[in-house]
């Protein structure tokens, strides 16, 4: 699993934890809040079989105060389909839950929306477990579990009655959210077209204003049969406060603050000397804390704007089980450094420990993302910075990278006792002007261009240059 896919299952998984909260708010706000309304309406929205263990609601206790214990989500059922009553259903299979919430407490101030305003106190999600599997026969398993259930499914929740003296509050609609961050169209020929709607300030009904809500004790596993790999998510904790959004002026009430926490680990298959076997491709602890502007105050649309300060703990692993032989085996242009330039790396090992803390900031706009400061990567062997400026566009998947690679003092005279055998001293000499970081060390200056599918690598710094005005001088190396 790749970075972006990594950050992608991180997002994802937050949103779905926070589901089953704006699902019993939205129907406390209606007056329809029982364990039977709620699980009817998850299985009427999502392709799913839902279950609730158990329902505590206090709207005469101030703040009004909503427990959920056990909510369970798993493949659909024959139960789930047929909207067969709770009390006559077969329990979810011990294991089955693909997402799983132990707890859930959610207080809201429900004088205020009286003026229109919904004050949420505290939404504290406890244990939320989430597996996913991605094959070619069945697909995603979660992009399933929450696209649109079968036409024949019902689709509607059965009304249940609350106590008499509840009085419903206005509310935004009771529907069930869709899957995250997409809406679904089931085609005649019973195919599932996914289409991204930009979300608007304006349905929100009202401002919102929350003083915390916290994720904690999370975890995510994905099994991706399909080029085999597996990622564990664990520890995870979100935590967002101060959260003012006013959608009739977001000019100056559009913000919330965010902290993030956890450990990622992926694993995979790659060849290590002359055996595939399982590699550990990543291990990763995480940290992250910012203020965000969530909608674009003229237009109203979901459109993230903020800064957020990014660290990756002293040992964490990125690759490190390879190396740049094993990668660029029968590559003609790797050889010919060897051959032509006597720059042998063959056995440097790819990425590996960090040997610091990695700090830096991350200015997001919307799809954009920017490094506001350096991002210094310091691995065994060598040394990775990610300059500032560097940038990315996930929408329009386009990227420049600015990287500034500094070879350990080892390495480096591996690199220039190579060089001086076989082209001599004066080459020597022209290499260390050449590559060198001001300082008198061996640095190679690299610009990352293109898609981010497909980025093409060059020279940057004065080599570049000289690779532009000598065209196919330094191809060898560059390959």
């Amino acid at each position: 699993m790749n970075k972006k896919t990594i950050l992608l299952s991180i997002a994802g998984l937050l949103i779905v934890a926070g589901l089953g909260g704006g699902l019993a708010l939205n129907f406390w706000l209606s007056g329809l809040l029982t364990r039977e309304s709620l699980v009817r309406q998850m299985e009427s929205q999502w392709n799913c079989r839902a279950d609730l263990g158990d329902l505590k609601v206090s709207l005469g206790s101030v703040p009004a105060h909503v427990e959920l214990k056990h909510m369970v989500l798993a493949k659909r059922d024959a139960d789930a389909s047929a909207g067969t009553p709770l009390a006559t259903r077969k329990p979810v299979a011990e294991g089955s839950g693909l997402v799983v919430a132990d707890d859930l407490i959610l207080e809201v101030d429900l004088t205020d929306l009286l003026h229109r305003r919904l004050h949420v106190k505290r939404l504290t999600v406890n244990g939320v477990h989430v597996r996913n599997s991605v094959d070619k026969e069945d697909g995603n398993a979660l992009h399933e579990l929450f696209s649109k259930p079968p036409s024949s499914a019902p689709s509607q929740p059965i009304p249940a009655v609350v106590a008499s003296n509840t009085q419903p509050a206005p509310s935004p609609s009771t529907a069930a959210p869709e899957a995250p961050g997409t809406s679904s169209a089931v085609q005649p020929e019973g195919k599932t077209i996914t289409k991204h709607p930009a979300f608007q300030a304006d349905q929100l009904g009202m401002s919102v204003v929350v003083d915390e809500a916290r994720l904690e004790q999370i975890s995510f596993f994905e099994a991706n049969h399909i080029v085999d790999t597996k990622t564990t998510i664990s520890d995870l904790m979100l935590a967002v406060t101060n959260v003012d959004i006013d959608p009739a002026d977001l000019e100056h009430h559009d913000q919330c603050k965010l902290d993030i926490s956890g450990h990622v680990q992926s694993q995979g298959r790659a060849k290590v000397g002359t055996q595939m076997q399982d590699v550990k491709m990543a291990d990763f602890t995480f940290g992250g804390n910012g203020t965000v502007q969530p909608l674009d105050p003229a237009t109203g649309a979901l459109a993230v704007v903020g800064a957020v300060e990014v660290e990756l703990k002293k040992g964490s692993t990125f690759g490190g089980t390879q190396t740049i032989g094993e990668l660029a085996e029968g590559d003609k242009g790797f050889k010919n450094m060897k051959s032509n330039f006597g720059i042998d790396v063959a056995d440097v090992k790819v990425g590996g420990q960090l040997q610091a803390d990695m700090k830096t900031l991350v200015a997001v706009n919307g799809p954009l993302v920017k490094f506001a400061k350096d991002a210094v990567f310091p691995f065994p062997d060598y040394t990775v910075t990610l300059r500032e400026a560097s940038w990315l566009d996930g929408a329009e998947n386009k990227q420049e990278m600015q990287l500034l690679l500094l070879p350990s003092d080892a390495l480096a005279k591996t690199l220039l006792d190579g060089v001086k055998v076989k082209l001599g001293d004066g080459l020597v000499k022209v290499a260390q002007e050449m590559f060198n970081d001001g300082q008198g060390h061996l640095a190679f200056e690299l610009v990352s261009k293109g898609t981010l599918s497909k980025p093409k690598m060059e020279l940057g710094g004065q080599a570049g240059e000289l690779q532009k005005a000598f065209k196919g001088l330094f191809k060898g190396l560059l390959k």
